[in-house]
């Protein structure tokens, strides 16, 4: 099953908000949330209410979604997170939420 599956080795990859957009759909659907990319494409089937709210994500920002889910949910998400999102030159973020700047001083 898809939540015991273990996120991409590149999990810190950097991905435009372009390079996002080209995955939105049944055969290769990621989302953003907090910054971070996930890859939903095998898990959406798996989904407790079907593949519809993770279509539904597509192309948008999934923040407010994924605090919405408890915390066993949002744990299968981070199982599934393939990168992080950077600026793209053209589009900067596009439609999502940018990442919060981590603190370096502490």
């Amino acid at each position: 099953d898809m939540a015991g599956r273990k996120g991409a080795a590149a999990a810190g990859k950097p991905l435009t908000c372009c390079q996002v957009l080209r995955h939105r759909h049944e055969h290769s659907m990621w989302l953003v949330s907090n910054g971070g990319v996930f890859d939903a494409t095998l898990f959406m089937h798996e989904h407790p209410v079907g593949p519809m709210p993770i279509l539904r994500g597509a192309g948008r920002d999934n923040t407010d979604d994924m605090a919405m889910h408890s915390g066993a949910a949002q744990e299968i998400w981070q199982k599934l997170k393939i990168g992080h999102l950077k600026a793209c030159p053209k589009r900067g973020f596009g439609y999502f939420v940018p990442p919060k700047e981590k603190c370096v001083i502490m």
